[in-house]
């Protein structure tokens, strides 16, 4: 009892930390000057260890984890007699994974999953001088398939679930009194203008050895003209300054038409400036309704980004922010994560519209009714409005991508977070859509992003949405594979681009397009597309490579974006490399086949009655009449075979689907186990023999099963007998050899696929009715209790299945979600 009274007291002191400690980070520029504050940079060398039995090992911070687990992160820091001061605050630009910080063994917060900044109050008594400090971070970056945001279950190969401390670490003390904050919102008519000054502990501004006063300066960002100036006493006896300042004739920042205003404030002591801060702000425009033309380009920051030092992460999102605008793009959409204070600052200086979304994507429609994905959800928007809010190149908030449109549990979703959402600010709300099925006439959201897969391009041609709400299409294009000369890959790969965003920009009923990614992008996992290259790790589909030279495409969307003249193209189609594995085995295996049959009587006797009089059969090898074993190994291993080509040709055909992409990252975490599936998935005859082996062993697995309740019934039947069967009742297999043939070429043509899937369920079906007699015959039992032994089977198999891939990841949820959207 006394145990659960002490955990119950530690979650609330946790909770209690957390809400009053952990504020918003608010930057602005402090002139040096005035030398009334500094920073510890705490980046570099750290110690991280897995348990608290292991050893601590070196590391470099920012440090992205590729790993899921439970890590601790310490860092001991000294500092001197001369940087003790009145007021400290402790930085994280970005934290990833549940996270706890100790700072001299005090817990200073905790926080869920997010990617905005986080800064924790210290006080002067909390540190040591002259003497070590340490500073130790836990963080969980354990996935919960069900709950766990960020929930980034990998959609054309995005960097899924990252962790650790990915961006720069600092202290930061100065002197009081001093600006703590300053919050500036942008009226069409005025400037509400709030300053917040912190003092010495105890002290209020009225009681203070000198009195106060505040300089508001507000001016033009790019010529510096004065626009209004007020100096203001602070009088009252809170630590706040309030302010309203109109403006004449103000100009509203608009995409590519950036005005921006900058307010200083500078902090008096008598007649003395103490402190002085500057921030810009601006009149954001109202996008929401208007018939603005979205000419969008996605962005993200992959793990290259993450582990940048802060000046050169500033130069590279310069560089990237830069790039997008010289496309002649109007708005920046961040997927998938909150991106930097630096990256939003460029943005408003340059006249980009930026969307920013809570990292929930791919998320089964099961999963979003549970209350905790629902609160921490909320949480995470809290977060994001709060960081993003100040800055007007922020046009929106997004609530995620690949959503299913048909399903309600989706839509309640999405409207219980647009309202959350509309009660804290007046922003557009958007989300990410996909599936095969168009769009509904009624969504809950203010901009539908609709996700076109990279088969599906040809689609294009046929844009029939019609919604309560703006579309816009986001389409990704990727490169053919390194077997082609690079030369024309990158040709085809500008071809398709424009194909795809002519269909999107000249139709009617869609608001614009956005072209997705800027950049290749390392991910932590193999991408099934373009099979086992060197560098299996990278997403290939950009306007620019990971090195930010730039492609066809990207001079493409330059001359479609700006309405300059397009670069001449190479037309052509991405045509898939064939193989004649499959016709040359299915020729082979049919000669052979047929060769025994009209050559050995004894083999054209066991297939008449096999398949014409299948209970004799089966009957003549429960009263032990021996087959031969070569033919009767010939039959199986050939039906196993074949079943095998069937489905190798099938998986190899869709080789180049998103969505299988997905399954195979969902099915297996580990990058290593997913690297060799696609190694055999690329490889079609290595995955023949696998397929064929496991079907061999699934077959004498059978008959040990078979052999088991043989004795149990206190029979005798040899085992050689049993194995005849199992090696027998597929050979309905064998008439699927004509098939096999033609299989690969006739998958190349649509219409024929859901003949050939029908084609292969009837042989399937075929197989578990003649298992069905044949069991009958073999257990010499009721049709019932065959039925049941037949379903155990299958239980036990899926059992088996659901051991090996279940644990955690919701089966049934992800199911039942690709078959919606697969559905037309």
């Amino acid at each position: 009892m006394k145990k659960i009274f002490l955990l119950a007291l530690a979650l609330f002191c946790v909770s209690a930390v957390q809400a009053d400690d952990a504020v918003y980070w608010e930057r602005f520029q402090r002139p040096d000057s005035l030398v009334r504050s500094g920073e510890v940079l705490l980046n570099g060398a750290w110690h991280y260890r897995i348990s608290t039995r292991d050893q601590w090992h070196p590391i470099q911070v920012p440090h992205v984890l590729r790993s899921r687990g439970q890590y601790s992160f310490r860092r001991f820091f000294t500092l001197e007699p001369a940087q003790q001061s009145e007021r400290y605050r402790l930085l994280f630009e970005n934290l990833e994974g549940v996270s706890a910080v100790y700072l001299n063994k005090k817990l200073l917060g905790t926080r869920q999953r997010a990617s905005t900044p986080i800064c924790f109050e210290i006080a002067k008594e909390d540190l040591f001088f002259n003497q070590r400090n340490e500073l130790v971070v836990d963080l969980d970056t354990r996935v919960n398939y069900k709950t766990t945001i960020p929930h980034w279950l990998r959609s054309r190969g995005l960097p899924t679930l990252a962790g650790g401390i990915v961006r720069p670490v600092k202290l930061v003390y100065g002197r009081v009194p001093c600006i703590r904050s300053v919050h500036v919102q942008v009226q069409p008519a005025n400037l509400d203008i709030r300053v917040e000054i912190q003092t010495s502990a105890g002290d209020t501004l009225a009681a203070g050895p000198m009195p106060l006063k505040g300089l508001i300066e507000v001016f033009t960002a790019d010529t510096l003209k004065p626009v209004h100036t007020m100096l203001l006493p602070i009088t009252n006896l809170t630590p706040e300054l309030r302010t309203q300042i109109p403006l004449f004739n103000s100009a509203v920042w608009t995409p590519r038409n950036p005005v921006l205003y900058r307010v200083r404030t500078t902090l008096f002591a008598a007649e003395t400036a103490v402190d002085r801060a500057e921030v810009e702000a601006g009149v954001s425009a109202t996008v929401k309704g208007s018939t603005m033309r979205w000419k969008a380009v996605e962005w993200m920051e992959d793990f290259s980004y993450k582990e940048l030092g802060e000046q050169e992460l500033i130069r590279r999102v310069r560089e990237d922010m830069q790039a997008i605008f010289r496309t002649g793009a109007n708005c920046v959409r961040v997927l998938g994560a909150a991106p930097s204070e630096q990256m939003l600052s460029v943005c408003d200086q340059l006249g980009l519209a930026v969307l920013m979304e809570v990292p929930l994507i791919n998320l089964p429609s099961r999963h979003l009714a549970d209350s905790d994905l629902r609160k921490k959800t909320e949480g995470l928007l809290t977060d994001l409005i709060e960081f993003g809010r100040k800055h007007p190149c922020v046009v929106g908030w997004g609530l995620g991508n690949g959503y299913d449109a048909h399903d309600r549990r989706a839509l309640s979703f999405l409207q219980d977070m647009s309202r959350f959402i509309r009660a804290k600010d007046a922003r557009l709300i958007y989300a990410g859509f996909r599936g095969e099925r168009p769009l509904p006439a009624e969504l809950p959201v203010d901009l539908a992003i609709w996700e076109v897969r990279p088969e599906r391009l040809a689609a294009l041609t046929d844009l029939r949405h019609s919604t309560s709400c703006p579309v816009l299409y986001r389409v990704t294009v990727p490169t053919p594979p390194a077997a082609r000369q690079e030369s024309y890959s990158e040709q085809l790969h500008a071809y398709q681009v424009k194909n795809a965003l002519t269909a999107c920009l000249n139709a009617e009923k869609v608001q614009g397009v956005l072209i997705s990614p800027l950049r290749d992008y390392q991910s932590d996992t193999p991408h099934l597309l373009w099979g086992d290259r060197p560098n299996t790790n990278l997403f290939t589909a950009g306007l620019m490579d990971n090195q930010g030279q730039v492609r066809s495409a990207y001079r493409v969307v330059v001359s479609l974006y700006s309405g300059t003249a397009l670069p001449e193209l190479l037309p052509g189609e991405w045509q898939a490399s064939d193989t004649v594995l499959f016709q040359i085995l299915g020729l082979v295996l049919l000669l052979i086949v047929l060769f025994f049959i009209k050559q050995d009587k004894r083999m054209s006797h066991y297939v008449r009655r096999a398949f014409i009089y299948p209970h004799g059969f089966y009957t003549d090898l429960v009263e032990n009449r021996q087959l031969a074993p070569f033919l009767t190994g010939l039959v199986g291993l050939a039906s196993f075979i074949s079943l095998s080509a069937l489905l190798t040709s099938f998986i190899y055909h869709f080789r180049f689907n998103t969505y299988l992409d997905e399954w195979l990252t969902w099915l297996l975490p580990s990058a290593g186990m997913k690297y060799r599936a696609i190694w055999l998935i690329w490889h079609p005859p290595a995955l023949i023999v696998l397929l064929t082996a496991v079907l061999e062993g699934l077959a004498l697995l059978q008959a040990v099963l078979i052999k088991g309740v043989v004795i149990w019934q206190h029979r005798y039947l040899r085992f050689a007998q049993i194995l005849s069967f199992v090696h027998w009742v597929p050979a309905c297999f064998l008439f699927s050899l004509p098939l096999v043939i033609i299989l690969y070429q006739a998958l190349e043509r649509n219409y024929l696929v859901s003949f050939l899937l029908l084609a292969l369920l009837v042989l399937v079906i075929w197989w578990i009715v003649r298992m069905f007699r044949g069991l009958k015959v073999i257990l010499q039992t009721t049709a019932l209790k065959t039925l049941l032994f037949q379903a155990i089977m299958l239980a036990g198999l899926i059992f088996l299945l659901i051991l090996c891939f279940e644990p955690g990841r919701s089966l049934w949820a992800y199911t039942s979600y690709y078959s919606s959207l697969l559905s037309r």
